[in-house]
């Protein structure tokens, strides 16, 4: 299984190492709910995790994660 993240760098709220850094822990609290949500699931069950947008303050879409087989 391969977690994949990409995130466009660029517009005016993705320019810097903080801004990819404030997206980051967005993202990581987005995967603690998902976790939070269902604490039985195993590394298997992870592929039935739903795939997401990355999102930067001023709320565009940057990027992508998913879960790969």
């Amino acid at each position: 299984m391969k977690f994949t993240l990409a995130i466009e760098l660029g517009n005016d709220a993705m320019q810097g190492v903080g801004d990819v850094a404030s997206a980051l822990r967005k993202l990581a609290g987005t995967l603690d709910r998902i976790a939070e949500h269902d604490e039985t699931a195993d590394a298997d069950e992870m592929s039935d995790c739903p795939s997401g947008r990355v999102i930067d303050r001023n709320g565009n879409k940057v990027g992508e994660w998913e879960v790969l087989p």
